[in-house]
């Protein structure tokens, strides 16, 4: 019914996407039990460049062909939002563990079915919304906690992306702008 794997002594990580997928690769090579195994990006002189200077020994054009690989464990998703979903079902089918960026996908369709994957194959997907781990947020809920708020019967939270800079460099037809859903993320900030 699930997956039984031994768990390897050092985990073979493939990282995609090689923007925000930058800051994966940093934390997954500084952790003695994993490292950066394998990268996809389409553009093949940022790929050539991050897997001279980081020694990756493999670097892929596709995601497909990355989940083609046997000796990778776990696969970062790291490509434009709205093709998370997709991705994260892709790399579950391929039979890696995930960790994606935020959103999860842009769908509830897509959201269960990468549920319905974890729970018949016992494979693991992390969402990385690693700002609930921020110190000013976990500050507020120990306060909460200790009821040094009062009783909380609403709560409400967000915050703004400046894309100025990113408009001006990249235009208004850049994935991030056109085709960005970033509502589910003020969601989980307080749940």
């Amino acid at each position: 019914m699930g997956v039984t794997m031994s768990v390897p002594r050092i985990i073979n990580v493939g990282v995609v996407g090689l923007g925000q997928g930058m800051s994966h690769l940093g934390a997954f090579n500084a952790l003695d039990r994993s490292r950066v195994f394998a990268i996809a990006d389409l553009r093949e002189d940022i790929r050539t460049q991050v897997a001279t200077k980081y020694g990756v020994e493999r670097n892929y054009a596709t995601l497909d062909e990355l989940l083609l690989d046997k000796d990778i464990q776990l696969v970062v998703i790291a490509t434009p939002d709205h093709l998370h979903g997709q991705h994260v079902i892709q790399a579950l089918e391929a039979g890696k563990h995930v960790l994606s960026e935020i959103p999860m996908a842009t769908t509830i369709e897509e959201c269960q079915q990468i549920i319905d994957i974890t729970e018949r194959t016992g494979l693991k997907y992390q969402m990385g919304n690693q700002v609930r781990h921020a110190h000013c947020l976990q500050d507020v809920h120990t306060f909460i906690s200790r009821g040094e708020m009062g009783e909380i019967f609403y709560g409400e939270g967000e915050y703004l992306h400046n894309l100025d800079e990113l408009i001006s460099r990249k235009g208004s037809d850049h994935w991030r702008v056109a085709k960005t859903m970033h509502w589910i993320h003020s969601v989980g900030l307080w749940v």
